[in-house]
């Protein structure tokens, strides 16, 4: 939730803060996938709390979104230190 309020709480108080809509840059994008990845690791994960589907599936796939999603935060985090 933390992460959820650091990328779109600015933007919701404040506005969009682009020139124009088609100014994004590539960390918009890592950070909607970084909020996208995470909602699903918390889905396969409650899935495999639940015992629905295959549980080595299940374990691997929440394991891999997981650490996925973690390296995309540690990206945001390093570039928020160095820009």
């Amino acid at each position: 939730m933390l992460f959820v309020t650091m990328t779109y709480g600015p933007t919701i108080l404040l506005g969009p803060y682009y020139s124009y809509p088609l100014s994004r840059d590539i960390w918009f994008y890592v950070n909607r996938l970084d909020t996208l990845l995470f909602l699903a690791t918390v889905t396969t994960g409650a899935l495999f709390g639940a015992r629905f589907g295959k549980k080595e599936l299940t374990y691997k796939l929440t394991l891999y979104l997981f650490i996925i999603s973690m390296g995309l935060v540690f990206l945001s985090l390093l570039r928020t230190l160095f820009m």
